[in-house]
């Protein structure tokens, strides 16, 4: 998680304020013939006013000719009148007349509505305005709302500098969501404009922010940003005042942080650069740990901030932030929650608490901003210290609520965000508060035996499972609800290929090549989310209404009556488990230690590596069989001891995502690894896994049927891959001998199609993909830990595809219909793990996809035993066997038939189910099983012919 000094770091810049939106120059409007008529000479008079530096008459002056032109449809005009009106008012340092401006382009926005007549570049200046005048007053919500509106009209009339201004502008306003990646995207963007048209102060400012973008992404890159944005303006306040932050957060430098933070305030002239000087001077203290100096320097910029920025500002709302930080640390507790809600006072129009307790509801979360978050986190922490402090269990209560409710206002802010790597990141950023959060539940429950503190611990664990998948998911879904029509989502589709195309690119090749056309197709992406929310109000209403929070109960109602879900939280000092069945439900705290994480290495290090495997036989038993029984111990014996069921579903977290749970040992072993009698859970229980405890069923339009792809590889193909001949074939090396076998062996099994060898395309599969309802791929997998969109499965080459290989990227783009899919392949089911989302395997992409079920691999598997145990699984699931049963009995029956040598487990073991684990129905295994008797018939036939021919010429 980010230390509380990185995590404050949501500075908006005074200098992009000032050169955004107060130095506007007028959009590149073409300017009207001048003309006789009353609204020109009205606009005459109002320029003779302004020229005397009477701007408040020139600006009513400006306006009222506005309103004639309006009359007239003369729009062209109307603009001039307008950006005019707009340019003198920002001449006067006047609250008023800026509001009186925004009030007028809201008026005409709601006017052009109903209007089919207007320019784009009027629409591009109105909706331009907004944005700027709403980022001035600190309504970033509303300022966010008008630069997406702008966008397609700036970018319809190619005007360079308006956004390179917009741009820079909203790249701001995200990185004050949090959505960093997206914002560090716009910034560039902004910037390779702006140094285009040579304008120096702005490539300054857009420079300077993309330093704070990098404080928080890769914080060694922001310290040069700053200074590279102080060579083009040098001696500017307020970056100084970020060079400072960065010093101080980045460096750790406190001293050079110091002496930057008086540089600042020796050059701040207005009131809000020298309120952002002492606030910057006040963290540096903090850090210090002179807390008393560090409040006379925040009450002091919250003085000059109250006259410079206005109340209601996000700047004064952190100044208070910092204010409770210190209270805190000073255990002034009172104080300190009175200063974290006077932050949210001044962010959230609604909120008016009567005491310090008292909390926003839901429906006054109105404003996106982090100081609002943060605020609530550290209500939370104050209610903690005081209940070590004193005790008190309402203390506790009242630390647990804050932070649930701050973590249902995360969800609310991550649904603004434009890029899934700003939702991950953010996932870090409430780490430390949901385990907190946890451990105040689980102390409560047990203290009062009230049940439903329990009920709050598994809903909190809960919104750390497959987060982005799970609102991806549901966007999906909602959109089919909402009844988007099919030509909008093709729309749609196209576009996130073209996103998965140019990200390919931008990694094969040079990046400026492809820079742009992926930052125009992801603002294709976003324009089309935007449009879809507002024209399909369900849709709309749909995504905002989204919450992630799951009951006990409610996984209770559609667990089966023969399976128990175990469901894990790894906190950095405990281990949190969760005991559902049908019936039952439970939970447990377990201290973590170093021991276990290095138990879990060792154990899935001797079961899924080869070469240890082979050179180490002897050790590798040892290690795995002593290893295996006191995982077990530490993992499964209390939830196994709470109900006695058949199958498992195993929600993992942390570390153990990459462990086997049913290579476990339930009993202490003496004997070797390769023994029959070697007491695997395998051998009691069917093990699955999910992403998290919401059920997914298949589509209800799932499609009916086999598709399979098989690959013997050449020579050719194999020239794709390194080290392609090793001794022992792997499906992430070598030829393959057995995968076309398989796939032809599950084709006489279960009918349907297949495609084989040079007809296993990249092409062929994502044309047909979509079409049945089990896939089954038998290639080479290969896991790209640095950038998992990279991860790839290995087709044929083919004359008509750049290359065969069809990434993660790639299958994020499909919409399957298959109710499951067989990825028997390398390393699918591995890849990054990260915090709150899980392993990002090519697992879960075909999830991503739609498919609810998978058989994945967790290493490296054998091209042999492979296909020896996928044949075995289709017979289990063709006898009627749910998939997770169907699995282990095929693994049994190959331990029964096997070699001792072969029967080491990573030969064997590395397959395992993730998803819905139901039976599938008869129907779509066998709906095209007509297709092969068919097509062999017609063989018959046609070969009856040739005979019949040849004879009579004979």
């Amino acid at each position: 998680m980010k230390s509380v000094s990185q995590a404050t770091g949501f500075t908006i810049t005074l200098l992009l304020s000032v050169i955004l939106f107060m130095g506007q120059q007028s959009p590149q409007i073409n300017q009207p013939t001048r003309a006789a008529g009353p609204g020109f000479g009205v606009l005459a008079t109002a320029e003779q006013m302004a020229a005397a530096g009477k701007y408040p008459e020139a600006m009513a002056g400006a306006l009222e000719a506005g309103r004639i032109f309006e009359e007239a449809s003369d729009w062209e005009s109307w603009t001039d009148s307008y950006e005019k009106a707009y340019r003198w008012a920002r001449r006067c340092d006047s609250t008023a007349l800026h509001r009186e401006m925004l009030a007028r382009f809201s008026a005409a926005a709601t006017n052009f509505k109903q209007r089919r007549d207007i320019p784009t570049r009027t629409h591009a200046l109105v909706w331009s305005r907004m944005g700027f005048l709403h980022h001035k007053f600190g309504e970033y919500d509303q300022a966010a709302t008008c630069y997406e509106k702008t966008m397609p009209y700036a970018e319809a009339i190619s005007d360079s500098l308006l956004l390179a201004r917009l741009y820079g502008s909203a790249g701001i306003v995200f990185w004050f969501f949090g959505d960093d990646y997206r914002a560090l995207g716009y910034h560039e963007k902004a910037l390779q404009l702006a140094s285009g048209q040579r304008d120096t102060a702005l490539m300054a400012a857009v420079t300077a922010n993309m330093g704070n973008a990098w404080r928080t992404l890769k914080s060694e890159k922001a310290v040069a940003s700053y200074q590279q944005a102080l060579s083009l303006m040098p001696g500017d306040p307020e970056t100084l005042m970020l060079l400072s932050k960065a010093y101080l957060e980045v460096e750790k430098h406190p001293q050079k942080a110091l002496e930057t933070a008086r540089a600042s305030l020796r050059a701040s002239e207005s009131d809000s650069d020298r309120s952002d000087a002492l606030h910057q001077l006040g963290r540096v203290y903090f850090e210090l740990r002179q807390y008393d100096t560090a409040l006379e320097k925040y009450n002091a910029a919250l003085g000059l901030g109250l006259k410079g920025y206005g109340r209601s500002h996000p700047e004064c709302a952190k100044i208070h932030f910092f204010i409770g930080q210190t209270l805190l640390e000073k255990k002034a507790f009172e104080s300190a929650l009175s200063a974290y809600n006077q932050t949210m006072q001044a962010l959230l129009p609604l909120f008016a608490p009567l005491t310090v307790a008292q909390n926003p509801t839901t429906d006054e979360l109105t404003t996106t901003s982090l100081w609002i978050l943060e605020a609530m986190l550290g209500k939370a922490r104050v209610y903690e210290r005081m209940y070590r402090t004193n005790g008190r269990m309402g203390d506790l209560d009242q630390s647990l609520a804050c932070a649930e409710l701050a973590l249902i206002y995360l969800q609310k802010i991550k649904l603004r965000y434009g890029d899934d790597l700003s939702k991950f990141q953010m996932n870090d950023y409430v780490q430390d508060a949901c385990e907190a959060a946890l451990h105040a539940a689980f102390v409560l429950s047990h203290q009062s035996s009230d049940e439903r503190y329990a009920h709050r611990a598994f809903n909190l664990s809960e919104q750390t499972k497959a987060v982005v998948l799970s609102e991806a998911l549901y966007r999906k879904d909602i959109k089919q609800i909402a009844a988007i029509p099919p030509a909008l989502l093709e729309q749609e589709r196209e576009c996130h290929q073209r996103i998965a195309f140019f990200e390919k690119k931008l990694l094969d090749a040079d990046p400026g090549d492809w820079k742009d056309s992926l930052f125009y197709a992801r603002r294709q992406k976003e324009d089309l989310e935007r449009r879809m929310g507002e024209d399909y109000p369900v849709y709309g209403e749909a995504v905002s209404a989204y919450r992630s929070a799951l009951s006990p109960d409610s996984v209770q109602r559609t667990l089966p009556g023969d399976a128990m879900m175990v469901e894990y939280f790894w906190g950095d000092s405990a281990l949190f488990v969760f005991v559902v069945t049908s019936d039952t439900f439970k939970m447990l705290e377990l201290p973590l230690n170093p021991e276990i994480g290095n138990r879990m290495a060792n154990f899935r290090r001797v079961a899924s590596d080869w070469q240890l495997s082979a050179d180490s036989s002897a050790i590798s038993s040892r290690l795995f069989l002593e290893n295996g029984h006191v995982l077990f111990n530490y993992l499964l014996a209390w939830p196994l001891a709470m109900a006695d069921k058949p199958r498992l579903f195993i929600v993992p977290d942390g570390p153990l995502h990459y462990l086997p749970f049913d290579l476990l040992l339930t009993r202490q072993y003496g004997g070797e690894w390769i023994d029959r009698e070697v007491p695997f859970l395998l051998k009691e229980k069917s093990v699955s896994y999910r992403f998290s405890g919401k059920i997914r069923p298949a589509s209800p339009q799932a499609s009916k049927g086999w598709g399979g792809f098989g690959m013997e590889y050449d020579e050719r193909t194999l020239s794709f891959i390194q080290d392609a001949s090793p001794a022992l074939a792997t499906r992430n090396s070598g030829k393959l001998p057995f995968a076309d076998d398989e796939i032809m062996a599950i084709a006489q099994m279960l009918g349907g199609v297949f495609w084989l060898n040079e007809q296993a395309t990249r092409g062929n599969f994502l044309r047909n993909a979509e079409k049945y309802g089990v896939l089954h791929l038998a290639t080479h997998g290969f896991t790209d830990e640095l950038n998992p969109l990279r991860s790839r499965l290995l087709f044929a080459e083919s004359t008509e595809e750049e290359d065969p290989f069809v990434y993660a990227s790639d299958l994020y783009n499909l919409q399957l219909t298959a109710g499951l899919a067989v990825l028997s392949a390398c390393q699918t089911g591995t890849g990054q793990w990260r915090r709150g989302e899980g392993v990002m395997s090519l697992a879960r992409a075909f999830a991503f996809a739609g498919c609810p079920s998978l058989v994945m691999s967790m290493w490296n598997v054998s091209d042999k035993s492979t296909s020896e145990l996928m044949v075995a699984f289709y017979e289990e699931l063709q006898s009627g066997k749910n998939k997770d049963e169907a699995l282990r009995m095929a693994k049994l029956r190959y331990l029964q038939n096997v070699s001792p040598e072969y029967a080491k487990p990573v030969y064997w073991a590395g397959f395992v189910p993730i998803g819905e684990m139901d039976a599938i129905p008869e129907a779509q295994l066998t709906a095209r099983k007509w297709i092969k008797p068919a097509l062999l018939g017609l063989a018959a036939i046609l070969a009856f012919l040739v005979i019949l021919a040849y004879w009579r010429r004979r």
